[in-house]
């Protein structure tokens, strides 16, 4: 740990370091905004760390420049040293923080700064990025399920609009290898504590993919649907092949009702290039959730009870029988419902669900568990 002249400050006061906003992160927040006592926002950047304790590097900061480094406007060092001074504070391993040291930026040993020149994002072709928070998920313990969950909503999200953009059919068979390149997209970067993939440009060496500009379709689609989904307002869908691509694209990126996955974050060249990742919550969830009902033909519905007994989870449908062991209908459902439907399956619970009546097989609407035992009689309700 390296020693430089400082000075108490007198009246910057930081008795925590939780972050407001992280902007870099590996097995931990290494560059984020805090706000301190105050409530001045300060940016704060791990410059070093030993076995006793970790150092960080406070500078003013404001949305100015959050918006400049996130948009790759500025480099990491420019931004820690454009005011010319800073503070430091020490984090012992037991959690107690010193007081902030003011001192000069020129007096910090290069070592302790990123090299020139260096952005936030390394990678300015990032194709898209996909990132799930929760105030659970851990640097260190991240769910299968959330690793799981990326990769699905990338290859979920992409496939939908590139068939909608290629005009392919919808088709239970194995897709083409011109067309899956589109989807199947290579991982550059990850990040952790929430947790993050970044994709880049697909291999587009074939003719099919030379000769359609159909990545500019389904950045177009995409931030249609991004900005829809976003919007403090919600406004309703037409009912088209277009729209009905863009929902379907956007029940893979939108976060499920319950889970560790509170919020997804999507960034990159087909969600617009926007200075800020497009935020989607659960509110968003459920505007898509609505959406998504309009593009059932002949909406009809109907609730069954009974007991979960069958499950195949590759092709996502379950049989659900009465007490009789007789079939009552076969069930598909959606990533995004596979917990509950899991935890029906292995309870061995009296369930109620509720399907569209019009679609073989029958599509979930939502599921739910009644009691331990089954009832003397179970099936269709009205």
């Amino acid at each position: 740990m390296w020693d430089i002249p400082t000075r108490p400050s007198s009246w910057l006061k930081v008795s925590r370091l939780d972050p407001v906003r992280i902007l870099d992160e590996y097995e931990g927040p290494k560059l984020f905004t805090v706000a301190a006592d105050d409530g001045q926002e300060l940016l704060v950047y791990q410059c070093a760390e030993d076995a006793e304790r970790s150092r960080f590097l406070l500078v003013p900061s404001d949305e100015g420049l959050i918006s400049d480094l996130e948009a790759n406007r500025i480099a990491l060092r420019d931004a820690l040293t454009r005011a010319g001074w800073s503070w430091i504070v020490d984090r012992t391993r037991d959690g107690n923080l010193t007081q902030p040291a003011s001192m000069n930026t020129r007096d910090l040993p290069p070592k302790a700064l990123p090299s020139a020149g260096v952005k936030l994002s390394l990678a300015d072709d990032v194709l898209l990025r996909i990132r799930m928070v929760g105030r659970q998920l851990s640097g260190h313990r991240i769910p299968a399920s959330v690793v799981k969950r990326t990769l699905d909503a990338a290859t979920g999200a992409i496939r939908a609009l590139s068939a909608h953009a290629l005009e392919v059919g919808q088709t239970t068979g194995r897709p083409s290898d011109d067309f899956r390149k589109y989807y199947d997209l290579p991982a550059v970067e990850f990040g952790f504590r929430s947790f993050e993939i970044a994709f880049a440009q697909p291999d587009i060496s074939s003719s099919l993919l030379e000769e359609t500009p159909a990545l500019d379709r389904v950045r177009e689609l995409l931030s249609k649907g991004l900005s829809w989904a976003a919007a403090s307002e919600s406004e309703a869908v037409t009912s088209s092949p277009e729209w009905k691509a863009i929902i379907e694209a956007l029940t893979k990126l939108t976060p499920p009702m319950k889970g560790v996955v509170e919020t997804v974050e999507v960034s990159g060249i087909l969600a617009g290039r926007k200075v800020r990742p497009v935020r989607l919550t659960r509110v968003a969830s459920e505007r898509v959730a609505v959406a998504r009902k309009s593009f059932v033909p002949d909406e009809r519905t109907r609730a069954y009870e009974g007991i979960i007994r069958e499950l195949d989870k590759d092709k996502r449908r379950f049989i659900l029988r009465d007490n009789k062991a007789t079939d009552l209908c076969t069930v598909s459902f959606t990533e995004e419902q596979f917990d509950d439907v899991s935890l029906a399956f292995e309870s061995d619970r009296l369930v109620s669900i509720v399907i569209y009546e019009t679609v073989q097989p029958h599509e979930l609407i939502s599921v739910t568990l009644r009691g331990s035992d089954m009832k003397e009689d179970v099936g269709p309700s009205a």
